[in-house]
């Protein structure tokens, strides 16, 4: 018997200035015959004002969603919105989007979404806004043309920037017109909103296949188990209805050897200390992907940051094709062993799946002195540039040759680069020793944490542990 396939979830976040129509857009999606479910910042806002019990108003309303962004991150708004229509599964707006890092949130949430950016004459708002009536529109047109400046740019990604918003939306409506005149063109976008879902749907199920089929001689004999066991664990994560991270790819990348890798470390709980909790590698899985991703969209999300990124130990990571901020990089540097970068180039030629920038696989034995800096450097590696430095997972594996490799990774790095490392705090290998280290070479605000602490947490960490220095990450920048 066929099962006819579930449809696509389409989600439209609406971005725009005040008293554009953004309202008026909601409610015609919301009736029928398109019937999609509204999901209001505004409200959610509205909610936590009054429970503070703050003067209601939009600079409230500012200031409290920057405090949530600042403290949860640039998106954290919108994906509390996202969380509740994803739980839902039915086609949703998301009104309104704010901020730059909320866009790259929302276009990495492994469902199809479409920006809508609605506009209109800066006068004409205005007086559409007097004109509803809401408490927090009763201002002056200079107050309101004042409000406005500061909500349309900044600097800072977790900050209202509708400016930038409206500049990278997906498609743009001038409401200057006519209600039908609106409403005509909503319709001429949806049409193509829904080609696309229905394109994006058949090509995913019809790609899927054929990748797989593709992938699983290659993934037999792929040498780096651990890859497979993470990519695994990245995929237990991503179909969550209270997902922290999407990645459409790590079902296919996890082969047949991932699920067994990932169960049979689940049984070692003890040996790491965390007896009667098999699921705690998992959840670190989950924690330090969320970790990573966060600062790396909070690097590189305005396009004022790195311009390069250097993934030592790379395995099967695959930021380069999930995160858009890799749109404003110049360039990815993935370095691995030869053993692992041979049988990778064939894997993602199988995936066939679009990199956000580009990306340079890199051969380096990271255990020998001079072999990261000649290997970056036949890849095109720019040294006086600032860049991302990430190595997850590696340094516990390097023995001896981890201290000679940082001192090394440091002189490539330019001033203004970021290191996020991972590293495993053992009496062989303290953290006193690491910052000692780190600091000697030139860095400079080192941030440490470990798993179980109030940042690598994310709610994920089971009640009754203690933070684990097993597994740790610290985070600083180049003077």
């Amino acid at each position: 018997m066929s099962t006819k396939a579930k449809p696509a979830m389409n989600i439209i976040g609406i971005t725009g200035t005040l008293g554009a129509g953004k309202g008026t857009v909601v409610e015609y999606l919301t009736a029928a015959p398109h019937n999609y479910l509204h999901y209001s910042a505004r409200s959610l806002l509205n909610e936590i004002i009054a429970k503070r019990k703050l003067n209601p108003g939009r600079d409230s309303m500012r200031v409290v969603a920057n405090e949530m962004r600042a403290a949860k991150g640039p998106a954290a708004l919108i994906l509390a919105l996202f969380e509740k229509a994803d739980k839902v599964g039915k086609n949703a707006i998301i009104e309104s989007v704010r901020t730059e890092g909320e866009v790259i949130a929302l276009r990495n949430i492994g469902k199809p979404f479409t920006l809508l950016a609605v506009d209109a004459n800066q006068r004409t708002r205005y007086d559409r806004a007097i004109g509803r009536g809401s408490s927090t529109d009763k201002i002056s047109f200079e107050k309101f043309c004042e409000q406005e400046r500061v909500e349309m740019s900044s600097k800072k990604a977790h900050e209202q920037n509708l400016g930038r918003c409206m500049a990278i939306a997906d498609a743009k409506i001038m409401n200057d017109g006519t209600v039908e005149d609106l409403r005509a063109q909503v319709d001429k976008i949806l049409a193509k909103t829904t080609a696309k879902v229905l394109r994006t749907q058949n090509a995913t199920t019809i790609a899927t296949a054929e990748a797989s089929a593709k992938l699983s001689d290659k993934l037999s004999n792929f040498t780096n188990s651990s890859a497979l066991m993470i990519a695994h664990e990245r995929a237990l994560e991503t179909v969550r209805p209270d997902s922290l991270l999407r990645d459409p790819w790590a079902r296919l990348l996890a082969g047949d050897k991932g699920p067994k890798l990932s169960e049979d470390f689940g049984k070692k709980c003890t040996l790491f200390g965390f007896p009667g909790w098999p699921e705690f590698h998992k959840q670190w899985t989950v924690v330090r992907t969320k970790f990573i991703d966060d600062h790396l969209v909070s690097l590189l999300g305005s396009g004022s940051g790195p311009r390069q990124f250097v993934n030592l130990g790379a395995g099967l990571d695959t930021r380069v094709l999930r995160l858009p901020c890799f749109r404003e990089l110049d360039r990815a540097f993935e370095v691995d062993m030869q053993a692992v970068n041979e049988p990778k180039r064939e894997i993602l030629d199988a995936l066939s799946a679009p990199k956000q920038c580009p990306q340079e696989l890199v051969t380096a034995n990271l255990t020998v002195e001079g072999s990261l800096t000649s290997g970056l450097a036949k890849a095109g590696f720019d040294s006086r540039k600032a860049t991302v430095f990430l190595a997850e997972g590696l340094i516990m594996y390097l023995g001896a040759a981890a201290n000679p490799f940082l001192r090394e990774l440091s002189t490539l790095a330019a001033p203004s680069s970021t290191l996020i490392l991972n590293f495993l705090e053992h009496d062989g290998f303290s953290k006193s020793e690491l910052t000692a280290l780190l600091e000697g070479a030139g860095w400079q605000g080192l941030q440490c944490n470990q798993y179980g602490d109030k940042v690598l947490n994310y709610k994920r960490f089971k009640a009754g542990f203690k933070p684990s220095r097993a597994f740790s990450f610290v985070v600083c920048t180049k003077q």
